[in-house]
Parts: C-alpha cells; sequence; structure tokens
C-alpha cells in the first residue's frame, strides 16, 4: 500500500488539474507525506504523455490547415481581380451619368427651395392666425368681454408656439409684445372695473347695513311682541291689570330713517334690492386665475378692502351734540354693510376672504366701535336717549349674529355702562320727583270719575286699604294725595326702562332690585323726610299727608314687587322679590304721625300765646261767650282735624286728646302764672273751657271732654263752696290733679270782684276771709 501511495496520490492530482478542479488538497496531502520527489517524478512522466499525445493529434490534423491556407489564398486573388473590375466598371459609370447627376442636383436644390417656401408660408399663416386672435382680443376688450379676449390672446399664444425657427423675430414680436400688451390692456380693464366695484361697494354698504339692521328690527319686534303679550299675561296673574301703559316693546331705532321700514325685505334679497353685484370681483379673480396669477388679485382685494374697513369703522363725531344719537344710526349701517358684503365674499369659497382675515378686521372694527360708543356715553345723553342707543347697539350685535361675528365685547361693554344708565334714569326721576311735590297741595286726592280711579288707584293696588264704596259716586276723594299715583307711575316706568336697558344683556335682576330699593328709599323717602324735617314751614296738613302718603307707599311697595316680577322668567326666578324700602316708609309714616302732635302742639302753643298778654284774670265784666282766640283754636282744631279724617282711628283719637290735653296744660300754666284771680275771670274761664268740651262731645269721640278736667277741678275750685275744699273725700273724687298746696296757691290769688262789676246770677259770692281760713289750713295739711 505504500509502495501505491505516491502513483495514487500523483494520479488523484493529475486528474484534478485536468478537471479543472482544486489541487491544494492533494498537494498538501503530498507534502504532508514528504513524498514530494516521487510525486515530481510522477508529474513529469504524465506531462511527457500528454506532449506526446498533443503531438500525434497535430499530426493528424496538419494536412487539413495547409489545404484551408491555400484556398484563403486563392480567394484572396479572386477579390483583388473583382476589386479591379468594380472600379473599372464605376468609371464607365461615371462618365456615362454625368448629366444624369446635373439633373438629380438641380432636383434636389428645387425641392430645398420648395420645402423653405411651405414653411415660410405656414409660419406666415400661423402668424396671421395669431394677429386674428390678437385682434378678437382687442375687440373683446373693447365690448367687456375681458375672458374671450384672454381666450384669444391664449390662442395666439399657442399658434406662435408653432411657429419655425426661421421666423423667431415675427413670432418674438407676436409673443413677446402684442400678447403681453393685450394681457396688460385686460389688466388695465380688470382694475378699473373693480376701482368701480370699490367705490360702488364703499357708497352701498351703509344702505345694505340699514337694510340688514331693519330686518332685524322687525324681528326682535316680533319677539318683543310676544314678550310684552307673556308681560300681560303675568300681570293679569300678579297684578290683576293688564295696564297697557306697560307695552316697553316698542323701538323708535334712527336707522328707520334710512329706509322704509314697512318695504323691507328679507336677507337673502338684500343685494338684489340695492342692485349691488359680486360679478366684477368674481370676474376679476377668474381671469387673474386664468393668468395663474390669482395671489396677486387676492392681494390687492385684501389691501383695498382692509384700507377701507378703517375707513368706514372711524367715527365722526357731530360738532352739534344734539345729533350724537342720530349719527351712530348711519356709522352702524356702514360698518354692517362692510361685513355684509365680505361674508358674502367668504361664503363664496374663493379664497379672497379667509376666516382669519375677516375676524381681525372685525376685532379692528369692535374695538373702533367701543370708542365711538364711549364718546356717545360721556356726553350728555337723557334716558330715552341711552335707550335708544342700547337699542341701536343690541340691533347692530343681533345683526351681526346672523353672520357668525363675536358681538360679545359689544354687549359686555355696554353692560359695563349700566351705572351711567342708572345714574341719568335716577337723575331723571328726582328732577319728575322736584316738580312732583313742587305741586303738591299736601291734600286727600279728588277723583272725577271711574276711569281716572282705574287709572290712578286700581292699577297700582292702592284701594286694597280703601273703605268698601261698592256705589262709588263720583267724584270722590281717597286718603292719599296725587303726588302717591304720579310716584308710583314714575317708579314703574323706572322699572320699566331699566329693565328694558337690560334686555339682551348680561342678567342684571340682583342689580336693578338693589336700584329700585335705593331710588325708594334714597329719592322717595328722603323727599317725604324732607318735607318733615323743616319745621319752620310744616303745618298740620302736610304732616298728615305725608303720614298719610307713606303708609299708601307701605302698600305701593306690593305693586313694585309684582311689578318688577312681570319682567322676569318665571322659570328662572321663583323667589318673591322683597323690597326693604317698605320698612323705610313705615318709618316715615310713623315719623309723620309723630310730627302731627309736634306740629299741632306747637300752633296750640303759638295761639295761646296771644292769651299771656291780653288774658284778664280779673275782669270787671263778665265774657258773653269764649274769647275770640278760643274760637280760633276750636275753628283750627276743627280743621285740622278734618285733615286726619283718613288717619287710623287710633292716631286720630291719639291727636284729638293730645290737643285738647295741650290746651287744658296751657290754661293751666296760664292759671298758674296768673298774679290774681277773681270770680269773674274763672266764669270767663268756664265760658272758653265749656266751648273746648262741647268742641270735644261733637267730635263723638269717647272721654274726650276729659281731656279738660285738670282745668274743669281748676274752675270748680272756685265754684263750689270753698268750705267743702278742707273735705279730704271731696278733694280726692273732685279734686285729684290738684293737690291740697296747690288748692291754697290758687285761692291765695282770689281778688275780690270791683264794686261797679256785673255778676252774673250763677257765680257764687265768696267770702275772702272764708278763701284765706280754708288755704290756711290746706297749706298745713
Amino acid at each position: 500500500m505504500e509502495a501505491g501511495e505516491p502513483a495514487s496520490d500523483a494520479t488523484v492530482l493529475v486528474g484534478l488539474v485536468e478537471a479543472g478542479g482544486p489541487v491544494s488538497t492533494s498537494i498538501k496531502a503530498v507534502l504532508d507525506r514528504s513524498m514530494f520527489a516521487t510525486y515530481d517524478t510522477c508529474i513529469r512522466a504524465h506531462i511527457r504523455q500528454k506532449d506526446g499525445l498533443i503531438a500525434r493529434l497535430c499530426s493528424s490534423h496538419y494536412q487539413e490547415f495547409i489545404d484551408s491556407i491555400d484556398s484563403l489564398v486563392t480567394v484572396k486573388a479572386d477579390i483583388r481581380a473583382l476589386d479591379d473590375r468594380i472600379q473599372q466598371v464605376n468609371g464607365e459609370l461615371q462618365e456615362s451619368g454625368k448629366d444624369l447627376i446635373e439633373v438629380a442636383t438641380r432636383q434636389l436644390a428645387w425641392r430645398i427651395t420648395s420645402q423653405a417656401l411651405s414653411k415660410a408660408k405656414r409660419s406666415v399663416t400661423i402668424c396671421i392666425r395669431a394677429l386674428e386672435q390678437i385682434g378678437k382680443a382687442q375687440v373683446a376688450v373693447s365690448q367687456g368681454q375681458l375672458m374671450n379676449a384672454l381666450k384669444y390672446a391664449d390662442a395666439a399664444e399657442r399658434e406662435i408656439r408653432g411657429s419655425v425657427p426661421d421666423h423667431a423675430r415675427i413670432s418674438s414680436i407676436i409673443e413677446g409684445t402684442m400678447i403681453p400688451a393685450t394681457i396688460s390692456i385686460v389688466k388695465d380693464r380688470v382694475k378699473a372695473d373693480t376701482d368701480i366695484w370699490f367705490e360702488q361697494a364703499q357708497t352701498k354698504s351703509p344702505q345694505i347695513g340699514a337694510w340688514a339692521i331693519i330686518n332685524m328690527e322687525r324681528r326682535v319686534r316680533q319677539e318683543m311682541a310676544k314678550e310684552s303679550k307673556r308681560r300681560h299675561q303675568r300681570m293679569q296673574v300678579l297684578l290683576n291689570s293688564g295696564d297697557p301703559d306697560l307695552d316697553v316693546s316698542s323701538l323708535s331705532s334712527a336707522v328707520c330713517d334710512a329706509v322704509d321700514i314697512d318695504s323691507a325685505v328679507p336677507d337673502e334679497d338684500i343685494f338684489e334690492r340695492i342692485a349691488f353685484e359680486f360679478n366684477a370681483v368674481y370676474d376679476a379673480l377668474h381671469i387673474y386665475e386664468t393668468l395663474n396669477i390669482p395671489h396677486v388679485f387676492t392681494s390687492q382685494y385684501s389691501e383695498r378692502r382692509s384700507t377701507q374697513a378703517t375707513q368706514c369703522v372711524q367715527y365722526q363725531a357731530p360738532s352739534d351734540n344734539s345729533k350724537l344719537l342720530s349719527s351712530i344710526s348711519p356709522y352702524f349701517a356702514g360698518v354692517a354693510g362692510f361685513f355684509i358684503i365680505e361674508d358674502s365674499i367668504f361664503k363664496s369659497g374663493n379664497q379672497l376672504m379667509i376666516r382669519s382675515s375677516m375676524s381681525s378686521l372685525w376685532e379692528m372694527a369692535v374695538s373702533s366701535i367701543k370708542v365711538a360708543l364711549l364718546e356717545q356715553l360721556t356726553s350728555t345723553l337723557s334716558p330715552s336717549d341711552m335707550l335708544e342707543l342700547k337699542h341701536q347697539i343690541i340691533l347692530f350685535c343681533r345683526t351681526m349674529d346672523t353672520y357668525s361675528l363675536n358681538t360679545t365685547p359689544l354687549t359686555i361693554f355696554m353692560a359695563s355702562h349700566r351705572d351711567k344708565y342708572e345714574e341719568v334714569l335716577v337723575n331723571q326721576f328726582k328732577s319728575e320727583l322736584e316738580i312732583v311735590f313742587a305741586k303738591e297741595k299736601f291734600e286727600p286726592l279728588q277723583i272725577d270719575n271711574a276711569e281716572d280711579y282705574n287709572k290712578l288707584v286700581v292699577a297700582y293696588n292702592l284701594d286694597a286699604s280703601l273703605p268698601v264704596n261698592e256705589s262709588k259716586q263720583f267724584p270722590l276723594r281717597v286718603p292719599f294725595s296725587a303726588s302717591v299715583p304720579q310716584i308710583c307711575r314714575f317708579v314703574k316706568h323706572y322699572i320699566a326702562d331699566y329693565f328694558s336697558f337690560a334686555a339682551s344683556l348680561p342678567d342684571m335682576f340682583a342689580l336693578i332690585s338693589r336700584s329700585i330699593d335705593e331710588l325708594l328709599s334714597n329719592s322717595v323717602n328722603a323727599k317725604l323726610n324732607a318735607i318733615l324735617d323743616d319745621p319752620h314751614s310744616l303745618n298740620v296738613s302736610q304732616a298728615v299727608q305725608v303720614a298719610v302718603n307713606a303708609d299708601y307707599l307701605v302698600m305701593a311697595c306690593n305693586f313694585f314687587e309684582r311689578f318688577t316680577m312681570v319682567f322676569l322668567d318665571p322659570k328662572y326666578y321663583v323667589k318673591p322679590v322683597t323690597l326693604t324700602a317698605r320698612a323705610s316708609f313705615a318709618d316715615t309714616r310713623t315719623r309723620g304721625e309723630d310730627s302731627i302732635f309736634d306740629v299741632i302742639d306747637k300752633k296750640i302753643a303759638e295761639m295761646l300765646d296771644l292769651l299771656t298778654g291780653t288774658i284778664d284774670w280779673c275782669p270787671q265784666n263778665p265774657q258773653t261767650g269764649p274769647c275770640d282766640t278760643v274760637q280760633m283754636l276750636v275753628s283750627f282744631l276743627e280743621t285740622t282735624m278734618n285733615c286726619t279724617q283718613y288717619m287710623p282711628a287710633s292716631v286720630r283719637t291719639a291727636v284729638h286728646f293730645a290737643s285738647c290735653r295741650a290746651i287744658s296744660r296751657i290754661f293751666v300754666q296760664l292759671a298758674h302764672d296768673a298774679q290774681h284771680i277773681n270770680v269773674l275771670g274763672i266764669y270767663n274761664l268756664d265760658q272758653d273751657v265749656r266751648f273746648l268740651e262741647g268742641y270735644a262731645i261733637k267730635t263723638a269721640i269717647p272721654n274726650l271732654q276729659e281731656a279738660f278736667i285738670h282745668l274743669r277741678q281748676l274752675i270748680k275750685l272756685f265754684t263750689k263752696p270753698v268750705e267743702q275744699l278742707l273735705d279730704e273725700n271731696i278733694r280726692r273724687s273732685e279734686f285729684s290733679l290738684v293737690p291740697p298746696v296747690k288748692i291754697a296757691f290758687y285761692l291765695d290769688k282770689l281778688k275780690e270782684v270791683p264794686f261797679l262789676s256785673v255778676i252774673p246770677p250763677e257765680v257764687p259770692k265768696i267770702a275772702k276771709k272764708n278763701v284765706e281760713m280754708v288755704a290756711k289750713k290746706l297749706r298745713h295739711l
């Protein structure tokens, strides 16, 4: 096996070499076995074997190779002979076809010339057609058919693009000069048309806005008519009244002057009604889109309309303040018209106006409107003017709401000036109140017919405390004076006007309730108290009427509370309104009643002061009746007490007792201050007291005459046998108000009647000694 291994390895290596496969494996095996010499010998033997094989193979094919070479040499010689023959034949052909070539050359030249002429003809034809299109474009421009003009220019450009380069000069003139000139003419015409449109938009914006606002006003009036009907129904429930004077649904917007409200049309017909069209803008945009430069026109449109918006929202206040309110209406109409036009442009979807741009313009407009409104509000306005201004703002906002513009800042701005409206409304109320009290007669109101009764009494529920009088014979008098229904009417209008101002604004119910309370307390009640605060001019009729009026104003608070509820939605306001002014009026009523006592006491004192220096306690002759002062005093009491007929019975009784006691007290004081008294003086005093007691009895007030008991006991001191005054039982039963010391004091004043005096028979004769004795004993008790 070892002897055969080298041969085997060599054979394997030779086989691998012949096969072209890898020999590295066999070589590595030979080297690894250290058999290189044997392997070399085998390789050499193999090479020799192959060389012999190659030699034998070449010998077998050599003859064939030689034969092939001979054949190639023969072919080459034949080719050379053929080439010579071809050269000969070619020379002969050229010589014989010289004339034919000349003819062919001329024909070729003619063909080239013909082709050039055909190309020139085609180019000229193209230029002619292009010029024809340009001519048509110019005619279309002159006829205002701008889109057709662009189509013709485009057709001319397409024609020129098909021309040949040999006529590039002509085509360049047409394409580079004539077509751009035509397009430029179209642009100029578009600009002229859009300039006219911009001017029309600026001119007709106020009309468009006025129509839109009027249409909105009609809707608002319908809504307010329904609201007014609801309020009347609420009045029937709450007040049992359907007072037509409650109707506050009417609007007097000055914008009505701009158009005829009866011919107002729906929103969608406004542009047709005003004869305003958008064709110029849309055509211009279409043309610029055709020119593939729509952004150019969009930019021009935005710039121009922004400038017009700035001009539109600038408010020019009139020099005459009386025209301020009328100037705001066309201002609102102009702003509204501008944004209505832009809203139509925006909704067309052509990107001339986008939402962000419109919002920016609107924010700028809102800022300018606030400035204009502030100028209005800072001027001197009446409540009706402010209410009209507020109505115009709400109409403007409602109109703009339909175009999806945010009007909340304007309503909030107007609501923020509620205090200004309240101020002018209160000032107007105070002015009206001054007029009412300047004309106040402080006497019960006389009503002449049933219509006035319903209007002045029933309308404010003032009949609740009146005596039941089924027949209601007119004319009749009611306790309160004319100022009470007037005040009620003014307060009612104050409430209605305030709620009218608050309509469509953020909820102001709490503020309005507080304002009504303050109005009643700080204005009406304060005015009543001001009358009571002037002691120098206050008389009984004033004090009585203030007390009566205050009492009825307490009842009127019920009407004011219910009337306030008329303006509220019962779905949201279920708690009744409660006015604290009721307590203020009640306090004023009490104060008025107290003032009656003070005024009567003061007047009685003033009248009886006349007696201080004139009363004669030691007259020489008796009176035939009461003195003039007492008669005047009773007349005053009758007149005064007649004023209190509508006061509560307890108050009337108290006033009578207080008045009579004041008279008695003053007479007692006069007697106390007298230096001497005789029986005729007591007789005269008895005449006066009898007259006063007669008045007391005539009033039919039980025991009123007892108010003069002190005076009566004083008189009895001198008309009763003087010795009886020493009887303690008699003193206790008949002279309970005059203690023994006082009896002695008065007895010491007794002076004898003059000798020539006429003494009535009913006047007792009193011995001076007896009087002195009784007085002495009484002093020692």
